[in-house]
């Protein structure tokens, strides 16, 4: 066993390659090891962070709690349609509504999406969907 010490993150992606035959890692997860990759989502990471902010996910599940949170939020304004709480010829702007209500319920302010503020945030979300009175 050797063991090796360095914060040199080449290193470690070189290191995780090379000795890559104990556990079944398939290719794309090593790809995401790659300086381009790297590279990809610092440039996504920097852009300014408003309501179009893309984010781009090198590892399966990166950014899991604001996925789950939108397919909460999409679910429940479905139900609003089907329910007609909400008029059908507001359909087209189902999206807008989605952003509107984030930004009521939770503020208009988006943590960063690998920040542990993001759970908060998201929570707060996820307790308004739930809160009948509210939704």
């Amino acid at each position: 066993m050797k063991i090796i010490v360095t914060n040199d993150y080449d290193i470690k992606s070189q290191i995780t390659r090379a000795t890559n035959n104990q556990t079944a890692v398939g290719i794309e997860q090593l790809e995401a090891l790659s300086e381009f990759q790297k590279n990809l989502e610092l440039f996504y990471n920097a852009l300014p962070n408003d309501d179009l902010k893309l984010f781009y996910e090198r590892r399966t599940n990166q950014y899991r709690d604001s996925d789950y949170v939108s397919s909460i939020a999409y679910i429940k304004i479905e139900e609003a349609f089907n329910k007609g709480i909400i008029s059908d010829e507001l359909w087209r702007f189902r999206y807008h509504i989605l952003m509107l209500y984030r930004m009521i319920s939770a503020g208009p302010d988006i943590p960063p999406m690998n920040s542990k503020k993001i759970i908060i945030y998201c929570n707060k979300i996820i307790t308004s969907l739930r809160d009948e009175d509210f939704f």
